[in-house]
C-alpha cells in the first residue's frame, strides 16, 4: 500500500498540477523564474524526504515535491522552444540525450544497488540546489561539463535569459 501511494502522488501531481503550474507560468510569471523556484523548493523538499522514518511524514512531502517536480518538464520544454533557433530539428536531440541520461543514471543507482536507500534522494537534493552551480561551474577542471553542455544551467541566472 505505502508503494502505491508513493506511486499516485507522482500520478496526481503529474494529472493536475502541470496544468495549474503552466497557467500561473504563462500569466503571471517567465517559466524560467517558476522552475527556479520549483527547483529550490524541491530541493528542500527531497532533502526532507531523506530524513522522514514515518508514512504519516513520507507521502505529504513527497506529494508536495512531486507537486514541484512534475510541472518542471514541461517548463523546460517551454523554455527549450523559445530559445532554439530552430526547434523543430534541435529539439528532438536534446529529449534524446535526456532520456539517455535518465536511463543512464537508473542502470548506475541499480548497479550499486541505492534503490533501497536515501541517497538518491541526498544526491539529487543536493546537486539541485543553486548554490552548487557556481563551484561546479568556475573551476577550470570542469571541462567534461563544459564539453556537455551543463555550463548552459548558468544562464537561467541571466536577467536576459
Amino acid at each position: 500500500m505505502q508503494i502505491g501511494l508513493a506511486y499516485g502522488a507522482a500520478a496526481i501531481a503529474a494529472i493536475i498540477f502541470q496544468v495549474i503550474v503552466a497557467m500561473i507560468a504563462d500569466r503571471f510569471f517567465s517559466a524560467n523564474r517558476v522552475l527556479a523556484f520549483l527547483n529550490i523548493v524541491g530541493a528542500v523538499l527531497l532533502f526532507c524526504l531523506t530524513t522522514i522514518e514515518h508514512l504519516s511524514l513520507f507521502f505529504p512531502i513527497l506529494l508536495a515535491y512531486t507537486i514541484c517536480f512534475m510541472p518542471s518538464m514541461l517548463l523546460c520544454n517551454s523554455i527549450s522552444f523559445e530559445n532554439l533557433a530552430d526547434p523543430s530539428n534541435e529539439f528532438s536531440r536534446i529529449r534524446l540525450f535526456g532520456s539517455i541520461g535518465w536511463i543512464l543514471t537508473d542502470v548506475l543507482i541499480s548497479s550499486f544497488d541505492l534503490e533501497t536507500f536515501s541517497t538518491p534522494f541526498f544526491l539529487t537534493s543536493t546537486m539541485r540546489h543553486p548554490k552548487n552551480f557556481p563551484k561546479i561551474f568556475h573551476q577550470k577542471e570542469t571541462l567534461l561539463i563544459c564539453v556537455l553542455g551543463l555550463s548552459t544551467l548558468f544562464l537561467s541566472l541571466s536577467r536576459h535569459f
